[in-house]
């Protein structure tokens, strides 16, 4: 099975699974606002983008380590942090949505521990991969003479 198709397999098969389990996992909040009119099919709707994309961030866990460790030139540490970062900023989202829907937002020791969890995360994340994409680009440029 070629790698392409391998991917969509593992992102489908895990979208489908998140897709079902994160409200068995993380109930909703009993005191939470119910939808109405388009909010549901739109609160679904990312929802399911959610879950697509952390079957993304499963797939490139599983496959991607190959293509990231060419793309850093043997340089470990840029090859792990790359990895690493843009597996969360696949796979982060899905918790992140269905811990909201969860806790108690009135509790705002927990929603900031969340926030700061989630965020402050994807925020280093993408600082790093910022920090190596030119590191890799300027790697390039000085070798293609």
């Amino acid at each position: 099975m070629n790698t392409r198709v391998l991917a969509t397999v593992i992102t489908l098969f895990f979208a489908a699974v998140t897709f079902v389990l994160g409200p068995v996992l993380w109930p909703l909040n009993e005191a939470g606002a119910d939808p109405t009119g388009a909010q549901l099919p739109l609160l679904i709707g990312v929802s399911v983008i959610e879950s697509i994309a952390f079957g993304l961030g499963v797939a490139f866990l599983a496959l991607g380590w190959p293509w990231v460790r060419r793309a850093a030139r043997g340089a470990k540490n840029v090859a792990w942090t790359l990895y690493i970062s843009v597996a969360w900023f696949l796979v982060s989202w899905w918790p992140h949505d269905r811990m909201h829907m969860h806790i108690d937002h009135d509790d705002l020791w927990t929603l900031i521990g969340l926030e700061y969890g989630f965020h402050l995360t994807l925020i280093l994340a993408g600082a790093a991969v910022a920090y190596h994409f030119f590191t890799i680009l300027r790697w390039s440029e000085a070798h293609r003479a």
